[in-house]
């Protein structure tokens, strides 16, 4: 995944959480979640023979949605990186906890772990006010497991994860300043073309990138 960069770089995606961190506090998160985008046809499905479990390779990455376990090692993740402050974690997962943990709500949170162990994760919301547009928010690996494929697996997981909802787009906003290079490149490798410049959104001479991305085949 892109290298994330720390300290005073961290506003990009900070203020966008801490305001989402507000918005998820306890007393929004436990109204009931929205249905509207559960997945269709969620009734009876076809499936052909049973499969044996198979463990993953070692050191193969292995992608799930968030679970209550997974917040010890991920608040770990936070603190290595500093993304956000780990004691956010918590609350802002916390809805996504309390819901149907089949990945059908309005935001989604997923784990990526290698060897059993939780080395990353990934966060995107539906944007409330559009028809099928999701933000992806936030994206933290390990630094020793950076550049390794991890985000790229978290990413894609969302992606195909939003294609069977019928979603139609996925945005991600990011800085113009040198420091996130890297995470311009990552997403452009990933598909996603630059779509809007916001001048000076972030600070004098920093401006706010959106990068877009269709989901329809």
């Amino acid at each position: 995944g892109p290298k994330i960069a720390r300290s005073s770089c961290r506003r990009v995606l900070c203020c966008s959480l801490l305001a989402l961190a507000v918005q998820r506090s306890p007393a929004v998160a436990s109204r009931p979640r929205s249905r509207a985008c559960r997945q269709p046809n969620s009734g009876k499905v076809k499936t052909g023979p049973e499969r044996p479990s198979m463990t993953p390779p070692s050191g193969a990455y292995s992608v799930r949605p968030t679970v209550v376990a997974d917040i010890s090692p991920l608040g770990e993740v936070l603190d290595d990186t500093q993304l956000f402050p780990s004691a956010m974690l918590p609350g802002m997962v916390g809805g996504y906890l309390q819901g149907p943990g089949d990945e059908s709500g309005d935001d989604l949170w997923c784990t990526c772990h290698q060897d059993g162990v939780p080395i990353g994760f990934g966060y995107a919301a539906q944007e409330k006010l559009a028809q099928g547009t999701w933000n992806f928010l936030a994206l933290a690996v390990s630094p020793s497991k950076q550049n390794r494929g991890a985000g790229t697996a978290m990413l894609q997981h969302v992606e195909q994860v939003l294609r069977s909802r019928g979603q139609r787009v996925l945005i991600v906003e990011t800085s113009s300043s040198s420091d996130y290079d890297k995470t311009q490149q990552f997403y452009r490798r990933n598909g996603f073309v630059l779509e809007a410049r916001v001048r000076e959104f972030w600070g004098a001479g920093e401006d706010k990138l959106v990068f877009w991305k269709s989901l329809g085949d």
